[in-house]
């Protein structure tokens, strides 16, 4: 018996048993000790990167990811020293950071199974929380303007079993797990991911009627493209420092709700003569989605092109009909259209002799003309493809009229979605919210309106009233660009943010 004993210490010591990952051989002797016991290398976890995929499939190297159009965080974990054929677990808690700690959003768990070599596993979160989680403070701050100080940013609620709202989110750790024993675990450094608030395009049946109305009917495509781009251009969405950007997304999605991010709607005209309108009376509270805390209004939001034939008839101020005529008539629109009855654009000619072309642009314009539309919604240039039947003095008006559309309406379109996010909030009780057993109220000081109180003719903020941001103004006439200006330009930056990380 002693010599098999020895024997078997002995074949143990040149071949040790499987590792089980604990570090301990299984041989026992007669009183459970170990015997001769194998000491395995220290398993070993280590975060390797973050890439996301949007809904059509393919990987891209960011950590900013939108769940609700379906796309995916992609999370990669190097495990050293993972026996070869040992099963595990790997388990990665996320969530967001609060003024008292971490809180758990959702746990992500994937099996893994040892090789020879180190194995890289990737766990996808599609940014389903697994945890209910109240409305909490971040530990991030903004300035409120009223009291002068910096505040907690409220934090939307969580639904279990819901696509996770709009802000940032950490892995906040990486465990090894052995059933429910922990084998090994890693607490990453700033690993972060964004998840932007949606806002969503839709062109109602009015859409074309205003086309049609402005001469451009051919080119629907092309200017819904052009509006969702110019979207981002207002809110920065590209901008290359990363602290001036808004993490808002454009998009044209139709399985996007009013409830799950900022719809607008465009089409049509008004017969009060608004240009856009954010339904504050209908909204759910805070009516004024103070911090930009709401996932989406609950209502939408109308943007109406239809009312900017304004400018074109019922303006008592010269110098903006006239402008809006230079740019519009040589599309058909003529100056008995107004916004009430915007009409038609009169049909396109041909001048004889002359060879000048006038009137709405038709299918033979937009099949010979090329458009290079920019990063911004703009087109840089609009080249004939045969000047015998689009002139050259003829793509340069469909150019000037295509740029002035989509600035007149994107600028009324940031407008309203910047209502609602909150931006120029006025301070009034119903925009008043409670978190935690404190009641909060708008950082921002607006007007009564939820305008800028500074706003006049000659400065250029997207908040300012619609008294002051006239056609020449809305379309940049003189080059100057409108932008979200101070109190809002930080607001929006700080409450609707990217990863600080983020590439």
């Amino acid at each position: 018996m002693f010599r098999n004993f020895q024997l078997r210490a002995q074949f143990n010591r040149e071949k040790p048993p499987p590792s089980t990952g604990s570090g301990k051989s299984d041989v026992k002797d007669k009183t459970g000790k170990d015997v001769d016991a194998v000491v395995a290398p220290p398993i070993e976890l280590k975060f390797d990167k973050i890439r996301t995929t949007v809904k059509s499939g393919g990987e891209h190297d960011d950590d900013d990811f939108a769940p609700l159009l379906g796309e995916k965080a992609h999370i990669y974990v190097k495990i050293t020293n993972l026996p070869n054929g040992v099963k595990r677990k790997l388990k990665i808690d996320i969530g967001r950071t609060t003024k008292t700690g971490f809180a758990l959003v959702a746990e992500v768990k994937q099996d893994v199974t040892g090789t020879d070599s180190p194995i890289t596993e990737r766990v996808v979160w599609d940014g389903q929380a697994t945890k209910a989680v109240a409305r909490q403070f971040s530990d991030r701050k903004t300035k409120d303007h009223n009291a002068g100080s910096d505040v907690n940013i409220p934090l939307e609620k969580i639904t279990s079993g819901k696509a996770v709202p709009h802000g940032l989110y950490v892995i906040d750790q990486i465990t090894l797990l052995d059933g429910t024993t922990e084998v090994k675990k890693l607490k990453p450094v700033d690993k972060g991911m964004s998840v932007p608030a949606i806002v969503n395009l839709t062109f109602n049946a009015k859409w074309i009627d205003d086309l049609k109305a402005f001469g451009l009917e051919p080119l629907s495509d092309n200017l819904k493209e052009a509006l969702r781009r110019f979207g981002g251009r207002d809110y920065m969405i590209a901008d290359a420092t990363v602290a001036n950007r808004n993490n808002a997304r454009f998009v044209i999605d139709a399985e996007t709700t009013k409830d799950q991010g900022m719809l607008v709607d465009i089409g049509g005209t008004n017969l009060q003569c608004n240009q856009g309108l954010t339904p504050w009376p209908r909204m759910q509270q805070p009516k004024r989605n103070i911090f930009a805390i709401l996932q989406g209004l609950g209502k939408t939001i109308s943007v109406y092109p239809g009312a900017f034939m304004y400018w074109n008839k019922e303006t008592p101020l010269g110098v903006e009909k006239t402008a809006f005529q230079n740019i519009f008539s040589p599309l058909g629109v003529a100056a008995t259209a107004g916004y009430i009855s915007p009409g038609v654009a009169a049909a396109r000619s041909v001048a004889s002799g002359t060879g000048k072309v006038e009137g709405a642009c038709t299918a033979l314009d937009s099949a010979n003309v090329t458009l290079t539309l920019n990063a911004n919604g703009l087109l840089d240039e609009v080249e004939s493809k045969n000047t015998s039947k689009v002139p050259e003095d003829r793509a340069k008006e469909i150019k000037t009229a295509f740029n002035s559309f989509v600035k007149m309406v994107g600028n009324v379109m940031s407008h309203e979605t910047g209502h609602s996010f909150g931006s120029v909030s006025p301070k009034t009780p119903s925009s008043n919210l409670k978190v935690e057993g404190v009641t909060i109220k708008s950082p921002l000081d607006g007007d009564s309106g939820a305008h800028n109180k500074s706003a006049t003719a000659t400065t250029t903020g997207i908040m300012d009233s619609g008294f002051y941001r006239q056609f020449k103004r809305i379309v940049e006439a003189n080059g100057t660009q409108q932008k979200f200006d101070g109190s809002n330009a930080q607001y929006l930056r700080e409450c609707i943010s990217y990863d600080p990380r983020d590439d």
